[in-house]
């Protein structure tokens, strides 16, 4: 879709119009906990027919949408057989006989980056196909883009709202307690006042921080990116929204979030910060420098893997840490277990999602790959077992928390992505790494692609490091120019990249090495390595 010089579509000043108009009633609805509870009791009890109205209304309409496609080659001529199946197997047992026959989606064929092939079917998908034909682009959010398209999901008020239900009851607080004061400190995008919206609708209440680990106002911030962010302060001073102000903190000097948490805890209450544990991690160091009591802070991790070793450190310095796992498709798909075993043991939202594993049905895939299908017919995204790249430990009741009573029995835990790797909230795909150190690294600095290698390590203390191997051999490279080849490359398939290059940029997540790349026991060069805090591959 052709966009207008300030880097914007009509459909997305459409979309922003009509947010104007209905944000004011959206607020006003404040949700209670009975409403909640309720909303996810009656999803859960329809959670096979809505499943069914899915591929009857918003698949099966369109010829060629990616999935009727899948279903027809697989041999269903119509809704009604696909009911048949759900009604006779049951909701999982009907999508792991789909999954058999053929009917999923890897992350890279729902990307686009590269065809969808089975048996003689061959197609390609593009991201807007997979769009809920209902939903109005109010909002949006996009993917990383890497090495393929980028992935844009509408979301309007409506789809926004399903998920509150959930939200509220994952209070961290629980459910008879005061909600804490709650901030967001992660990179300046719509999320943080959507999010903002959300906290408002659930608790009467804006946010109480909000806090940017790049500077928003730098002239590297895309356009249009610095364009919603004044339309969305705009939005906040017409209706009235309350929205703190954006405060610049980069994670190397965390001062304005600590200022915060010590102005909180004075006023009597719990701060509650949602950022990425790498930034978490900065934070705890910051305050045991400064002498600043974070006790009792919860952190609400998302954006990149909580490992056990991130986890201890943040609960050392006296912090408590809830995880929320999901993809830009799905949105949140499971949030922490209240007695998790585990330092990323979470529930699956299971009115919203349904979750199978791979197995041995999808060749191409580790066993322990988990597939997504989105149950509401209000979700952004139409997706009949799709696989974000992820694999997990899957597990079913026995934990007795709270989340469990509600209906959410199905846990995760020990997440792992096969396809893209994530630090410091950034999210890229191993096939992009693989394009940048075989072609744009070898074409500007010398050498092979065997020459380069990238290495993802957890340092003992959790934070993620990066680094760019390259063979001696070559003859002598700026090391500076390396790295900013290759955040450069990182970032410029999308705005949300290019915004987490200079995270990464700014915490100098990234260095270059050198040495030979290091070969597997046949004697080959992989092109990308990943190991955890205490050396092991991963």
């Amino acid at each position: 879709m052709a966009r207008l010089p300030i880097g914007l579509t009509l459909a997305e000043i459409r979309g922003a119009l009509g947010l104007l108009r209905r944000l004011p009633l959206y607020v006003r609805r404040r949700l209670t906990y009975e409403e909640a509870v309720a909303t996810v009791q009656r999803r859960l009890g329809q959670r096979a027919e809505n499943f069914c109205l899915r591929v009857r209304e918003q698949i099966w309409p369109e010829p060629h949408h990616p999935y009727r496609l899948l279903l027809e080659n697989a041999g269903y001529r119509g809704p009604s057989e696909i009911a048949s199946l759900i009604q006779q197997a049951g909701l999982e047992s009907g999508l792991r006989e789909l999954l058999r026959r053929g009917v999923y989606l890897t992350v890279d064929e729902s990307r686009g980056r590269c065809e969808v092939r089975r048996g003689r079917l061959t197609f390609r998908v593009q991201s807007q196909q997979l769009q809920n034909p209902h939903t109005r682009r109010e909002m949006m959010l996009q993917s990383s883009g890497s090495s393929g398209q980028a992935v844009s999901v509408s979301l309007d008020l409506d789809s926004r709202r399903e998920h509150l239900a959930n939200m509220l009851l994952t209070n961290v607080a629980g459910p008879m307690s005061p909600p804490p004061a709650r901030s967001m400190w992660t990179i300046p995008t719509a999320a943080s006042m959507g999010f903002n919206l959300d906290w408002q609708v659930c608790f009467g209440e804006p946010m109480s921080g909000r806090f940017s680990l790049i500077d928003p106002h730098q002239q590297q911030v895309p356009l249009r990116v610095r364009l919603g962010n004044l339309w969305l302060e705009l939005l906040d001073k017409v209706l009235r929204l309350r929205t703190p102000r954006l405060q610049y903190a980069p994670a190397e000097d965390p001062a304005p979030v600590l200022a915060w948490i010590a102005r909180v805890k004075r006023d009597g209450r719990v701060p509650s910060i949602s950022t990425y544990p790498s930034a978490a991690l900065k934070l705890a160091e910051a305050a045991a420098s400064a002498g600043v009591d974070v006790s009792g802070t919860w952190i609400v991790s998302r954006g990149e893997p909580l490992t056990q070793v991130r986890r201890e450190r943040l609960e050392a310095a006296g912090m408590r840490v809830q995880t929320i796992y999901g993809t830009t498709e799905t949105l949140a798909v499971a949030y922490s277990c209240d007695r998790a075993r585990l330092a990323d043991e979470a529930h699956l939202l299971e009115d919203m999602h349904a979750i199978i594993q791979a197995g041995d049905d999808v060749p191409s895939l580790p066993a322990e790959t988990v597939l997504f299908t989105t149950l509401n017919p209000k979700s952004a995204m139409v997706l009949i077992n799709f696989s974000s790249g992820d694999t997990a430990v899957l597990e079913h009741g026995g934990c007795g928390c709270r989340f469990e009573e509600l209906g959410w029995r199905t846990r995760l835990h020990t997440i792992r992505s096969v396809e893209e790797s994530t630090g410091a909230g950034m999210t890229f795909a191993s096939t992009d790494a693989v394009r940048v150190l075989e072609e744009v690294l070898p074409q500007r600095f010398g050498g092979s692609p065997v020459d380069y290698q990238l290495v993802e390590r957890e340092s003992a203390d959790g934070r993620p490091e990066l680094e760019i191997v390259v063979d001696p051999g070559i003859g002598p490279v700026d090391a500076a120019q390396v790295v900013q080849v290759f955040l450069q490359e990182l970032g410029s398939s999308s705005v949300t990249q290019q915004l987490m290059s200079l995270v990464w940029q700014d915490a100098s997540i990234v260095r270059v090495v050198r040495r030979p790349p290091a070969r597997n026991a046949a004697g080959k060069i992989s092109y990308f390595r990943s190991y955890a805090a205490d050396g092991e591959r991963r």
